[in-house]
């Protein structure tokens, strides 16, 4: 039990981390780290070291689009796979594990000499850019409802910024270092993010009593809310008889009500058909009358 003189612990965490705003703001910040760090299995990024691996591995631009088609679909295959394993674990398990593959799978890649080594470190590369792109967006979506556009366009400007500072240091490294030594030196950054998410990624609000949007909670607010009576000082009583009588009274002088309004209603219905088949009865006779006298007045013509 929640005593209000012994504050919740996760609680105080929330407040020293957050300085008392919303903890999903927290969550923002790292998912915006955890997308950074997925560019590096991205076109853009790994366009830079197409020309070096070419030339070191000996192979032409058809067999580098194969292994790279192999691996791309390869990763396909596994997300659906990716996207129960946050319905599963949350964020706070998928997210350093997609970091730990993106950061393994670039090793690997800088390590290639054979075509299967290609295909694998290529499919490595695209399962941590896929994971690392579903999963922050939904821990996002699990923290905020009202505001989630604003927070995923706030997301999606700054990977766009740093996207462009990482392909402008990828490409000076590539070309003063070789791919190799690049691929190594930048896999430090997903690396060095597995715990710090770790500790700061909570799988959602009511993992530290909270609600979405940084919202107060319908519970609470009903509980502290105060009765109209009790505002202007009148005693409520709640235990009356009489109010339960009067209730009962009112409930079936409603459903009397009701039951003579529907009759009523039918009645009327039943009336207005029964005018609508005389009308039309009445308007057959004057018809059949009309053209019996048309044809008493043709008889003689006609013989």
């Amino acid at each position: 039990v929640k005593h209000p003189w012994k504050p919740d612990h996760r609680d105080i965490q929330q407040n020293v981390l957050t300085f008392g705003m919303f903890y999903g703001w927290v969550i923002l910040g790292c998912c915006m780290l955890a997308k950074v760090a997925n560019r590096f299995g991205s076109n853009t990024l790994l366009t830079y070291t197409v020309p070096q691996v070419l030339n070191d591995l000996t192979i032409t631009r058809t067999q580098l689009a194969t292994y790279f088609l192999l691996g791309t679909v390869g990763s396909a295959i596994v997300q659906p796979k990716l996207g129960r394993l946050i319905d599963r674990h949350g964020g706070r398990v998928t997210i350093p594990l997609g970091l730990l593959v993106m950061g393994c799978g670039m090793l690997f890649f800088s390590t290639s000499q054979h075509s299967y080594q290609i295909v694998i470190g290529f499919f490595l590369l695209r399962a941590g850019l896929a994971s690392l792109e579903l999963w922050p967006n939904t821990l996002l979506c699990q923290w905020f409802i009202l505001k989630r556009a604003t927070v995923l366009g706030w997301q999606s400007m700054f990977l766009q910024g740093a996207q462009s500072l990482l392909a402008l240091g990828f490409q000076t490294s590539n070309e003063k270092l070789g791919w190799r030594t690049s691929e190594r030196i930048f896999s430090i950054i997903p690396f060095s993010l597995i715990i710090p998410l770790t500790l700061l990624i909570r799988r959602s609000p009511a993992a530290i009593s909270l609600q979405p949007d940084g919202l107060s909670s319908p519970e609470s607010s009903d509980e502290h809310e105060t009765p109209p009576d009790a505002q202007h000082g009148e005693p409520q009583n709640t235990d009356d008889p009489t109010d339960e009588m009067t209730d009962s009274g009112q409930a079936e002088a409603e459903s009397k009500s009701t039951t003579e309004k529907r009759t009523e209603v039918e009645a009327r219905v039943a009336t207005k058909k029964t005018a609508e088949q005389q009308q039309k009865e009445k308007e057959g006779a004057q018809f059949t009358r009309k053209q019996a006298l048309h044809t008493a007045a043709l008889y003689p013509v006609l013989f």
